[in-house]
């Protein structure tokens, strides 16, 4: 039994992003550009850990032990990583005609990380600048069916090392990655969308490498890792009450060239061979704004050493919430006659502003409405999104007959083609 103690670990996040977005017609192609810059800088700052063994017992001893902690105390707060990202970015989404898509674009840019050890000297100073294309190809086969493929380069942060290695708390050198995908989405009614993507992703692979050290292991970067598998998904609604999110996925994971066989010719650490989830959400038709909401979560069995030798078993996890949504009208004292209202649904929440004059024409809908159609405009302040409402309308009407399945609302996320092609992480 050991004391580990690593307190007040801190990581900041900064982002600034400037974009620019238009389109133009050549001939018959019609270009919509995205051109802009962005930065993003994370630091760690971590104190020295206590990690020092204080005595033993066993698991299955009917009562176990209590023993001192350890007299050491954890170390001052120091900086153990400054890295920072400059980008300039372009995309350029062609289409020519009704039934093709070419994206193309990428972004360059410049990397530039220091880390420290744990008393803040410096270790590794690391510059890289490099342009990370992407692009895709997406044919609208009809109007149910569209099929693409993609290719992205990217950058991400090395790991840091686990305790348990002689370089404890190091971060490794920042990685590349590259992901090939192909896929096909099928609109199998205005609300629901089925989809199938092939995919392979490839980094550098990071692990413990057993060795003569006091720890036994050093945590380094060398050879390739690469996921490749089948993902297949179903979102959207089946009835005007049912709404289901499901994914099945089969994954290969396998490193090679690591100088350390054990990790060859076999699955990844922790990196089930396959998943599946389910979730479910039905509106009672009954009762305004109270539904249940299901999931279910299944992972294969997985390799539990580094030989593959041992494996953990399979597991699935079961959900089930009864929820209440609602609407919320609120004028507080100094807000000189505005109406705030806040409207939620599966999706998320939505915060709407009605001026005075606007609520003056809609006075009854905005107190009464059950269901509410809000027009006007989108206004962002950082992450906070508002709607400054024109107009207002009452649906509480057609409550019933949505109820029946005798009435069907636009669906804003169906989108044939749109945005398909964009990467998803495959850890």
């Amino acid at each position: 039994i050991s004391d580990y103690r690593s307190p007040d670990a801190t990581r900041g996040n900064q982002e600034l992003r400037a974009e620019l977005r238009g389109s133009v017609d050549i001939g018959r192609v019609t270009h919509q550009l995205s051109i802009g810059a962005d930065t993003f800088r994370r630091t760690v700052d971590k104190r020295q850990n206590v990690n020092e063994y204080v005595g033993t017992a066993n698991i299955h001893d009917p009562q176990v032990p209590v023993f001192a902690p350890s007299p050491s105390q954890p170390g001052a707060p120091v900086r153990r990583l400054d890295s920072r990202q400059d980008g300039l970015f372009v995309l350029d989404r062609m289409r020519f005609g009704d039934d093709w898509q070419w994206l193309a674009g990428g972004r360059m840019v410049r990397l530039h990380e220091r880390a420290y050890d744990k008393r803040g000297n410096p270790e590794r100073h690391s510059r890289i600048s490099r342009f990370l294309p992407q692009t895709a190809l997406i044919w609208n086969a009809t109007d149910q069916v569209n099929a693409y493929v993609s290719y992205v380069r990217g950058i991400s942060l090395g790991q840091e090392a686990p305790f348990w290695t002689s370089n404890d708390g190091e971060f490794l050198a920042p990685v590349l990655s590259r992901q090939l995908e192909v896929g096909i989405k099928y609109g199998a009614t205005d609300a629901l969308t089925l989809g199938a993507a092939l995919f392979r992703t490839s980094q550098p692979f990071q692990y413990a490498r057993a060795d003569d050290s006091d720890a036994g292991y050093t945590f380094v970067q060398e050879g390739q890792q690469t996921h490749t598998g089948l993902e297949l998904t179903a979102n959207g609604r089946i009835t005007a009450q049912l709404l289901v999110t499901a994914s099945a996925s089969v994954l290969q994971a396998r490193a090679r060239d690591t100088a350390t066989a054990a990790y060859e010719g076999h699955q990844l650490v922790n990196v089930p061979k396959t998943r599946a989830s389910v979730h479910l959400d039905y509106a009672l038709p009954f009762v305004a704004g109270v539904g249940v909401t299901g999931g279910w979560r299944h992972a294969s069995s997985n390799t539990a050493t580094v030989d593959g030798s041992v494996r953990a078993p399979s597991y699935s996890v079961l959900d089930l919430v009864l929820r209440y949504q609602h609407t919320v009208r609120q004028q507080p004292g100094t807000a000189k006659g505005v109406i705030f209202i806040t409207l939620e649904d599966e999706t998320g929440i939505l915060n709407v502003v009605v001026w005075p004059k606007v609520f003056g024409r809609n006075r009854r809908t905005v107190m009464s409405a059950q269901f509410l159609e809000v027009r006007g405009k989108i206004e962002r302040d950082g992450l906070v999104i508002h709607v400054i409402a024109n107009e207002l309308v009452d649906h509480t009407s057609r409550l019933r007959a949505l109820g029946e399945g005798d009435a069907e609302l636009p669906d804003p996320e169906k989108r044939h083609g749109e945005g398909s092609w964009k990467p998803r992480s495959r850890d």
